[in-house]
C-alpha cells in the first residue's frame, strides 16, 4: 500500500501525495532559551532565545480550522524579543522568495505573468496546512523527533515532514538555529567578532533535544538533520545519551573525496570524525542523491550500529529533502511553471525518502534490523 503509485498530476495539494498517518495534526510554539550563548541584538540582551515549533498527534478529532502557512509564528513573546523576531522573519521571507518563488530549478527567473515576487509569496502563505493550533496540557507519550535545517533555513521548511510524522504519531520539533545580527555580512552567519567565539559545541540543539525529552514521556528521540543540520549532528551524535536514531540529508561532503578539501571546507566536521575520531553507536540512515563523484567514504567505518547508505537514484536538488521548496507546484493551475515536471519528480522523490525514513525509525522503535527491500527499487543501498 505504501507503494501505492502517485495519485494523477491534477491534484493540486501536497497531502494528495502523501499516506498521512490516522492522528490529528496539533501545532503549538513555544520560547526557549540556549543557557550557553548570550545574545544582544535588536534590544535584547540575554541568553539566546530558540523561538519552537512543535507538531504533535491527538487522538480527538477537533472542530478547529486548519492553519494558512503564514499563520505558523509565535504569537506571545516577550515585548523585549519582538523585534528580534521581526527581523528574523523578514530574513526567512526574503530566503522563501529566493528560494521557492523567484527561480526555477533550472535556475531561470520565473515570469507569473508580471505579478511580483511579493504577491506570490502572498499566495503561497495563504496555502491551508493540516495543522490545528492546540495546546501542550500535559506529557505526550510519542517518540520525538527533533528537526535541523540547513544554512539560512528555518524552523518552518519542512512543514510536511512535521504534520507527516505527527500524524503517525510522532512529536515534530524544530526552532530557528540562525537569528539576525546587525552587523553580520549574510543571515545564517555570525559577525566575524562572534564566530572567533563560538564554541561549535551544538549547544541549542542540545537544549532543543533537552525540551523535547521534557514534554514526552516516551524514551525515544530520533534526531533529523538536513545539510549543516546533518554535519551538526555528526559532530556529536556519537554520545548516545542525545538520540536514538540519527538521519543524515546530505551534509554536502559527501560529494568530495579529498580529505584536504574537505578538511578545508568543512573543518569542524573533519575535526569530529577525523581528529576526535568519534564513533557512533546509535543506528543512522544517511542519505544523498546518486550524482557523478558522489560516495559515503567519508562516513564510513564510524558506527558499531547499523549504518544505512541510501542514494536516490533519480535526480534530487540538495533543497528538495525540505517541502519549502516544492510548495510552488502547487501554484500549477494559475501559471505556467517552467519547471512543473521536474518540481512533481522532485515531490515524489521527497515521498520516497519520507517513507525510508518513518520505516527506518519504526525499525529502531521495534528493535530490529532495518528492512530496506522494499526501498531498493529506488535508491542504491549500502
Amino acid at each position: 500500500l505504501y507503494l501505492a503509485a502517485l495519485p494523477c498530476k491534477s491534484q493540486d495539494s501536497f497531502y494528495d501525495y502523501l499516506e498521512f498517518g490516522a492522528y490529528t495534526i496539533n501545532y503549538t510554539d513555544t520560547l526557549i532559551f540556549d543557557e550557553q550563548i548570550e545574545y544582544s541584538q535588536f534590544g535584547y540582551k540575554g541568553k539566546l532565545p530558540l523561538f519552537t515549533q512543535i507538531w504533535f498527534p491527538v487522538v480527538e478529532k477537533d472542530t478547529a480550522k486548519f492553519m494558512k502557512y503564514s499563520e505558523l509564528r509565535i504569537n506571545k513573546l516577550p515585548a523585549e524579543l519582538s523585534t528580534v523576531y521581526e527581523k528574523l522573519h523578514f530574513e526567512i521571507d526574503k530566503i522563501f522568495v529566493r528560494d521557492a518563488i523567484e527561480f526555477s530549478l533550472y535556475g531561470e527567473p520565473i515570469d507569473y505573468s508580471g505579478k511580483p515576487a511579493d504577491e506570490i509569496k502572498k499566495i503561497m502563505y495563504g496555502f491551508l496546512t493540516r495543522s490545528k493550533r492546540g495546546s501542550l496540557h500535559n506529557k505526550l507519550d510519542f517518540p520525538v523527533i527533533v528537526y535541523h535545517h540547513g544554512s539560512q533555513g528555518s524552523s518552518m521548511e519542512n512543514l510536511i515532514m512535521a504534520e507527516y510524522f505527527a500524524s503517525h504519531g510522532y512529536i515534530f520539533i524544530s526552532t530557528n538555529f540562525h537569528l539576525p545580527y546587525e552587523e553580520s555580512i549574510h543571515f545564517g552567519l555570525l559577525p566575524y567578532e562572534l564566530e572567533k567565539a563560538n564554541k561549535h559545541d551544538q549547544s541549542s540543539a542540545k537544549a532543543l533535544i533537552n525540551f523535547g525529552r521534557a514534554i514526552s514521556s516516551s524514551n525515544k528521540l530520533f534526531y533529523i538533520g538536513h545539510s549543516w543540520g546533518a554535519q551538526e549532528g555528526w559532530c556529536f551524535l556519537h554520545d548516545p545519551v542525545w538520540a536514538d536514531a540519527f538521519v543524515s540529508m546530505e551534509t554536502t561532503i559527501e560529494f568530495k573525496s579529498d580529505e584536504n578539501v574537505i578538511k578545508d571546507r568543512w573543518p569542524i566536521v573533519y575535526n569530529a570524525l577525523k581528529v576526535q575520531k568519534n564513533t557512533f553507536s546509535i543506528p543512522v540512515l544517511a542519505f544523498a542523491a546518486a550524482e557523478e563523484n558522489m560516495n559515503f567514504n567519508f562516513f564510513k567505518g564510524l558506527n558499531s550500529n547499523e549504518t544505512v547508505f541510501a542514494a536516490y537514484k533519480q535526480a534530487f536538488s540538495h533543497e528538495s529533502y525540505i517541502s519549502l521548496s516544492l510548495m510552488r507546484y502547487f501554484l500549477k493551475n494559475d501559471f505556467e511553471l517552467p519547471d512543473e515536471d521536474l518540481l512533481f519528480s522532485q515531490i515524489t522523490g521527497y515521498r520516497e525518502h519520507l517513507m525510508m525514513t518513518q520505516q527506518f525509525f519504526e525499525s529502531v522503535l521495534a528493535n530490529k534490523k532495518f528492512n530496506t527491500e522494499q526501498f531498493e527499487s529506488n535508491f542504491i543501498i549500502e
